[in-house]
């Protein structure tokens, strides 16, 4: 039996070197890797640890961490472990430990077996809106990807709230899915952490009608033109021409209509009309 304890607190020393971390911090724009360097994973209310004693193993117990971030440990009494890494809280508990006269040099490995303390909500236009239980270093397309991905519904647009829990900050940033999506880990990706929200709006549509060979609705693109606009709709057909465009826009709830520049930037729910030439 202390043969199994020993190799069970080496091993448990190892695991606490790993990389399940939380909690983002934004890196520099400029480089296309993200910049983030995320922190140790914190214990907090309702996670379950697993305490091991090096060759005392009837100390070594499994406890759930209550709402007051502390747990009962045998002989001890409480212990306040939330808020704090796992090597964090296995210091604690040997100072515990020997200023309660239990053991003289204590050796502590502390290991989170269940995780649930820390959550992020995902929200609106995806499969399986809902919370999700964070127990490592996860970033925000993999929590989308948990989330089974935005609808077909969806705007190509996310906003992603970061919140800080030690100082109550938060901050907001809008995400491009497509960028996020596509398999290179950039500054688009951050990391998520306890109390962050992920909220995909639905999508939003620019018209064109008239003399162009696909006439209809299409997905608003921020800072999209209308000549890339016309572009999409499979430009004008024969009979099509490219000046006379009329354009109508909804300023202040008021529709407004006025003619139309090529190089004029689409706004959400603008529609268009191409005109035919004149012979």
């Amino acid at each position: 039996m202390s043969k199994f304890v020993n190799l069970l607190f080496i091993v448990l020393a190892v695991v606490m070197l790993d990389e399940r971390v939380l909690i983002a911090q934004t890196g520099s724009e400029n480089d296309n890797q993200a910049q983030i360097a995320p922190q140790a994973y914190l214990i907090g209310p309702n996670d379950v640890i697993g305490i091991s004693v090096f060759r005392q193993p009837d100390l070594s117990v499994q406890l759930r961490v209550a709402s007051d971030q502390s747990i009962l440990m045998p002989i001890v009494g409480k212990v306040f472990v939330g808020g704090f890494s796992e090597q964090e809280a296995a210091k604690i508990v040997e100072k515990a430990l020997q200023e309660g006269g239990v053991v003289k040099n204590p050796a502590v490995a502390v290991q989170v077996s269940q995780f649930a303390s820390q959550q992020v909500s995902v929200l609106g236009f995806v499969a399986r809106p809902g919370s999700y239980t964070l127990d490592r270093a996860t970033r925000l397309s993999s929590i989308l990807a948990q989330a089974g991905g935005a609808t077909s519904s969806a705007s190509n647009e996310l906003l992603f709230t970061d919140y800080d829990p030690k100082s109550g900050a938060v901050e907001r940033y809008v995400i491009n899915v497509d960028e996020l999506l596509s398999g290179n880990i950039s500054s688009q990706d951050r990391y998520v952490g306890n109390g962050d929200v992920i909220f995909v709006p639905e999508t939003k549509y620019f018209y064109i009608y008239g003399e162009v060979r696909n006439p209809g609705r299409y997905r608003f693109q921020q800072g999209l033109t209308l000549e890339q606009g016309l572009a999409i709709a499979g430009g004008t057909t024969e009979l099509g021409s490219r000046n006379g465009i009329k354009r109508r826009e909804v300023e202040k709830n008021k529709p407004k209509l006025r003619g139309a520049d090529l190089s004029e930037v689409i706004k959400v729910g603008d529609v268009f009309y191409i005109p035919q030439r004149l012979f």
